[in-house]
């Protein structure tokens, strides 16, 4: 058997062809694992997307709520401010009468006034009775007479 240079070359190029072929073959298989693992990554990162975007909905959620519970803080706070000048106020005004008062009620009763009610010192409940506080006392409302007003 011999072989002439045409069907060296025929063989030549029908090995090369099909260590291309088996070259190509193996390209295919290595590019088709490379899709199946973007594939998976996509599809794990799509999951990932997902969470994260739930997660920042949640968190504009919240974000919204303190808001609301920070406006609610700040009327609060006004409110309780207008109710603690209210109160200082009024407790202000409680000192001054309270001094006015106790000045008041520190002095000496007018004579007047004292010589009127004056009882007589006795534990008999007859003498104490008998004192100088009469029923007539003080006049009756009547109209003012004439001068007298």
């Amino acid at each position: 058997m011999t072989l002439n240079t045409l069907q060296v070359a025929a063989l030549s190029a029908l090995l090369l062809a099909a260590a291309g072929l088996f070259y190509q073959h193996e390209q295919n298989a290595r590019q088709a694992d490379t899709i199946d693992t973007l594939k998976r990554d996509a599809s794990r990162d799509q999951g990932v997307i997902e969470v994260q975007s739930n997660a920042l909905a949640s968190i504009q959620q919240l974000q919204g709520e303190i808001a609301l519970i920070t406006s609610a803080s700040r009327a609060t706070r006004q409110a309780l401010d207008a109710q603690s000048a209210a109160i200082s106020q009024s407790l202000e005004e409680l000192k001054r009468n309270d001094q006015t008062i106790r000045s008041y009620l520190d002095s000496s009763v007018p004579a007047a006034i004292g010589v009127r009610w004056q009882r007589a010192e006795s534990t008999d409940p007859i003498t104490y009775r008998s004192g100088s506080v009469r029923a007539d006392a003080v006049p009756s409302a009547s109209a003012p007479r004439p001068g007298q007003q």
